[in-house]
């Protein structure tokens, strides 16, 4: 783990984000990046919990000041450095499903340490610190019962919520790369960096190699919640294996389309979400590729060329959250159905040519307006308001609709007709 740190540092970020990036129109959703945690510094680890609403983030870097974990537990809204937390540099962080169980990995006083908690991050106790062993990727199952750490002296596993660990017997010397588990943590995944991919399927008890996988440079591994969807991302692949996928759960596996020409023969990361859908592969200096039907269709997610050095999906995918060189964690969101809150004027004109003002939530990718069934044209001033210009129309309540790549959303209006005062002749 200190070899990606050392590695990574040399080199450098460029580019920016948009704030909106809509998906592919196939894809039928649209997201938003945004900086949820503003931070200097090499954040390279971040997890979530299975809704997204507790992230933990950490980083490695500057070497001459480690600090607390940072917590966030309103979905990214606010963060705070964790009371509790031991003061490291950190290498990976993880937690069960309800973030009550949380494991860290980190250097403390020149000693690499793992520690637990089981409350939520209320205390945390010493798990290993082994002289001379570092230690790094991390993976729980859901309830956190099973703990899978990557060391320098190979994989250990503990099957008793961390309280005792042991060697994991028939994998060789795999000691960089990374780990995963299913939710019910029967089956393992250890992906060597520089080598095979090793799969145990009875809680770690025996191990065995995943032919079809090959021998690759893994960088990130993970495992849907089922176990039949698997995401594994590659560095240094010359030619280009950039990531792979499989749909059945590791009897075949398939290169993930059009992600292997963006990427630039960096060190690679990437993420999955826990229902298997969802998907994020980048590398060190290239935008993030994300996929939201299980691999099978990939598009360029705007996410800009940073220094992106970890991902963290929510159970569903729709919130992810992105570990970002020397700018701290930003985080990209499905953006809902829109919603209508308010229209002004608060009656239209039966002869139209008028400019209606609505007001709502979530119009991101606004693909039409409606208003008594007839399509106008309409501005989109932010995400929260939009103008439309009324025609002429012969109803006595006009229906106005707002149509986004997400959904749609309706509203209703009175409209008035001229009166009439007098008929001459």
């Amino acid at each position: 783990m200190r070899r990606l740190g050392l590695v990574l540092l040399l080199l450098a970020a460029t580019g920016s984000f948009p704030v909106l990036v809509p998906e592919a129109a196939a894809q039928g959703r649209s997201y938003e990046w945004r900086t949820s945690l503003s931070a200097t510094g090499r954040f390279t680890a971040v997890a979530t919990s299975i809704d997204g609403s507790i992230a933990l983030a950490g980083r490695d870097f500057p070497l001459d000041s480690p600090e607390k974990i940072r917590i966030t537990r309103d979905g990214g809204g606010t963060w705070a450095s964790l009371a509790n937390s031991p003061t490291a540099l950190w290498s990976d962080v993880a937690m069960d499903d309800d973030g009550s169980v949380m494991a860290l990995t980190g250097e403390a006083s020149g000693q690499s340490t793992l520690w637990l908690s089981h409350d939520g991050g209320t205390s945390f106790s010493v798990a290993l610190a082994q002289g001379g062993t570092s230690y790094g990727r991390l993976a729980l199952s859901a309830d956190g019962a099973r703990v899978l750490v990557l060391s320098s002296a190979g994989v250990l596993l503990s099957t008793n919520g961390g309280m005792t660990f042991g060697p994991v017997a028939g994998l060789g010397s795999v000691t960089t790369g990374d780990v995963a588990m299913t939710s019910d943590g029967t089956t393992m995944y250890a992906a060597h960096n520089a080598g095979g991919l090793h799969r145990s399927t009875d809680g770690g008890g025996t191990w065995a190699a995943v032919a079809a996988a090959g021998s690759q440079n893994w960088s990130s591994f993970d495992v849907s919640g089922d176990g039949q969807t698997l995401l594994g991302v590659v560095s240094y692949q010359q030619p280009g294996v950039a990531a792979l996928v499989s749909n059945d759960g590791g009897a075949t596996f398939f290169e993930a389309p059009g992600v292997g020409a963006t990427f630039n023969n960096q060190l690679a990361q990437g993420g999955l979400s826990r229902d298997g859908r969802v998907m994020v592969a980048t590398t060190y200096g290239t935008s993030p590729m994300v996929s939201a039907d299980g691999g099978q269709t990939w598009v360029e997610s705007g996410g800009g060329a940073r220094g992106w050095l970890r991902f963290a999906l929510s159970g569903d995918g729709s919130s992810l959250y992105g570990a970002v060189e020397s700018q701290g964690v930003v985080q990209r969101a499905l953006v809902p159905p829109p919603v209508i809150s308010g229209l002004s004027p608060s009656s239209l004109q039966s002869v139209g040519g008028q400019t209606l003002t609505v007001t709502g939530t979530h119009f991101v990718g606004v693909t039409t307006v409606t208003v008594a069934g007839q399509s106008r044209p309409f501005t989109v001033v932010s995400s929260t308001q939009l103008r439309v210009t009324t025609s002429a129309m012969a109803v006595q309540t006009a229906e106005v609709v707002v149509t986004t790549t997400n959904g749609s959303t309706s509203a209703t209006v009175p409209v008035q007709f001229p009166e009439i005062t007098g008929v001459s002749p």
